[in-house]
């Protein structure tokens, strides 16, 4: 079984590498995801928003900065930067875990 600070380490590189095969089987089946656009239950629903955040973008770099964990939750802080972009989005994310898989992910703009 992986700690989920390695969960985490593995999300986030496979979705900077828009992995939507991998990213299916690490998230639960009934995942939800809330972020600044919207929220998204289950796993179709969040597996097409990030189609959606793919499609739309040729590179993605994601640059953990720290990371808290409480029991199932991790708190992560992470600069994301899209194709070419010099000025990253700034992103907290909080991190559900549940079985050893990603039950929900609320990510806040900062």
């Amino acid at each position: 079984m992986l700690s989920n600070l390695k969960l985490i380490k593995n999300y986030f590189l496979l979705f900077s590498k828009k992995d939507i095969y991998e990213l299916r089987k690490i998230f639960h089946k009934n995942i939800v995801l809330k972020d600044w656009e919207g929220l998204y239950k289950g796993l179709s629903a969040v597996t097409k928003k990030n189609k959606g955040i793919f499609g739309n973008c040729k590179k993605i770099k994601i640059k953990i900065i720290n990371t808290i964990q409480k029991n199932n939750i991790v708190c992560v802080q992470l600069k994301i930067f899209i194709n070419s972009n010099p000025k990253a989005i700034e992103v907290v994310d909080l991190i559900t875990f549940k079985n050893n898989k990603i039950k929900k992910i609320e990510a806040y703009k900062c």
